[in-house]
């Protein structure tokens, strides 16, 4: 099912399910915004620069702390931010073609 895939995880995590499968050891949930993941589906109220979370000048995308976060999940869910990765998809896809 579309649009499913927090819930299955979510229920994997608090299930235990992931445990000693495929050779995991351990399994970490960290508070949104914290960790090595930014997830921007729950970030719909505002645009990430309102939220202080996005400097475009810099294009720089931060966790709630301010530190960087290193990957941006679901980036398409902002329209500012979307646009500079569609711009550098673009430079990039012309580069590579010349």
């Amino acid at each position: 099912m579309k649009g499913c895939d927090q819930g299955m995880h979510n229920y994997l995590y608090y299930n235990g399910t992931l445990l000693n499968t495929s050779g995991i050891r351990e399994v970490i949930a960290v508070e949104h915004g914290k960790g090595n993941v930014l997830n921007l589906s729950v970030l719909r109220s505002k645009s990430l620069t309102e939220w202080g979370l996005y400097d475009p000048e810099k294009q720089i995308v931060f966790n709630w702390d301010k530190t960087v976060a290193p990957i941006v999940h679901q980036f398409d869910r902002d329209a500012e931010l979307s646009q500079f990765v569609r711009q550098m998809t673009e430079s990039l896809v012309r580069k590579h073609k010349a």
